[in-house]
């Protein structure tokens, strides 16, 4: 699997607005309109809406 990147202040504003803590996620990929995150501890990938 990809390493994540850490997300800049706009993704990091996006993570938080879907719910999720947005210290614990790294982007891993961004495609026009969506966010592919993974989990730092748990390896768990996750996509949300930019």
């Amino acid at each position: 699997m990809k390493q994540g990147k850490k997300p800049n202040r706009g993704q990091m504003k996006a993570i938080q607005n879907s719910g999720l803590d947005s210290n614990d996620w790294l982007v891993v990929k961004f495609v026009y309109g969506e966010l592919h995150l993974i989990h730092r501890l748990t390896n768990r990938t996750n996509t949300i809406p930019a």
